[in-house]
């Protein structure tokens, strides 16, 4: 899976990074979108 931030004005944080370019999502990576987290589990 992969992740753009598609120019938002508060960003997309992928592990406490911001995300600039496309950001491949593993097992366990936090995603924030503004007060929002979500955990990535693939099984």
């Amino acid at each position: 899976y992969v992740l753009t931030d598609l120019g938002s004005i508060n960003g997309t944080l992928v592990n406490d990074h911001r995300v600039t370019t496309k950001q491949r999502l593993a097992h366990g990576d936090r995603i924030v979108v503004g007060q929002d987290e979500i955990v990535i589990s693939i099984m």
